[in-house]
């Protein structure tokens, strides 16, 4: 199909729906198999952080409703989230990819499946070059901060709307930083699965196909930012209702000790937040596909109308070499 030259949110938006709804049997079953678990864990964190900030700060005194470990929690709570979203981002990525060309032609789960293999070590090797980056500039601001803060103690400002100014000032230039190199880096993951690079090769290669498409990366990252976030702000409130912090509500505590949180975050949230992970997955895919046509790119998929000239040519040669043949 053609894609459409200087592509905007409007067509961003179109193509991915068009893909998911043509197929979404096979979209819907991967974003169970996957997402699915994936939104369950992300809304279960906030729980899991009280747990842990009490295993360090017991002195808080709120109850506690889980008995293993926290830090043993923490440790099997980041296993599972990097293993379903490593394997939901390959699958679907892979599948959004082959239907954006395949038009109705029905996609098969098998293949989807067997990218997770390929992609999820370069996936995992990616991700931690991108920690790393994120973990250096975050130092990096935090130092400037406390030198900041140095300063003004050495030259004797004791103004107390200062430490807000220095905080600000420290606070808005790295958030800067971090929103621009969120939104150049947002083909990493798609470029991982569908070509193969990784590390800091993805990050310069989403850095060149993102030139003119920052604005429409910037829209998708605030969001499906905010959409996620509110889902995620909601499960934080219940998990301070359920640990009952600092005090509790006493109704609340009763009702969510016996599981009530549970059902209320994974029933009723999860697959919202699945919906959300899958849609965003699909953008980021498409958005890949347009970054490739509008520089030049632009991959071209053989359709099923051409394999089957190509057999019915293969298959009329072999009757003539067989013709020949009888006649020799």
């Amino acid at each position: 199909m053609q894609v459409v030259q200087n592509p905007n949110i409007t067509v961003l938006r179109s193509e991915t729906n068009r893909i998911i709804e043509a197929h979404n049997g096979h979209f819907l079953t991967l974003s169970i198999i996957f997402f699915l678990p994936l939104s369950s864990f992300y809304l279960f964190h906030p729980t899991l952080f009280f747990q842990l900030l009490n295993h360090f700060y017991p002195l808080l005194n709120y109850q506690t409703t889980l008995n293993p470990n926290p830090l043993f929690l923490y440790l099997l709570y980041s296993l599972f989230v990097t293993f379903f979203s490593f394997c939901g981002i390959s699958s679907i990525t892979y599948s959004i990819f082959h239907g954006f060309y395949n038009g109705t032609q029905p996609l098969n789960l098998i293949p989807s499946i067997k990218s997770i293999f390929t992609s999820f070590l370069p996936l995992l090797a990616t991700t931690i070059v991108l920690k790393l980056i994120f973990l250096f500039i975050s130092l990096f601001f935090s130092l400037l901060l406390l030198l900041l803060i140095l300063g003004t103690q050495i030259l004797g400002i004791t103004s107390i709307y200062f430490p807000g100014f220095n905080a600000a000032l420290v606070v808005l230039p790295w958030l800067f930083v971090v929103v621009y190199l969120q939104v150049t880096w947002t083909l990493v993951p798609v470029i991982v699965v569908l070509e193969s690079c990784w590390g800091f090769e993805a990050l310069r290669r989403s850095a060149s196909l993102m030139k003119g498409m920052k604005i429409v990366a910037l829209t998708l990252l605030l969001f499906f930012g905010f959409m996620e976030g509110i889902l995620i702000w909601f499960s934080t409130v219940v998990g301070v209702l359920t640990m009952g912090f600092p005090n509790g509500i006493p109704i609340m505590k009763e009702f969510f000790r016996w599981g009530g949180v549970f059902l209320t975050l994974i029933v009723a949230k999860s697959p919202t937040l699945m919906i959300f992970l899958l849609l965003n997955t699909a953008a980021n895919t498409v958005l890949y596909i347009l970054c490739k046509d509008i520089h030049g790119e632009r991959v071209e998929k053989k359709s099923e109308k051409d394999y089957v000239a190509l057999y019915k040519e293969v298959y009329s040669l072999v009757k003539i070499i067989r013709l020949l043949k009888s006649l020799i």
